[in-house]
């Protein structure tokens, strides 16, 4: 579970990023 919960965080914490710059290009 915990080793789950890394995966999760460290691919939440790669895309969060991604998922800003293409709300940021979105709203233009």
């Amino acid at each position: 579970s915990s080793l789950i919960d890394q995966i999760i965080f460290s691919v939440v914490l790669k895309y969060c990023p991604l998922l800003t710059l293409l709300a940021l290009l979105l709203h233009q």
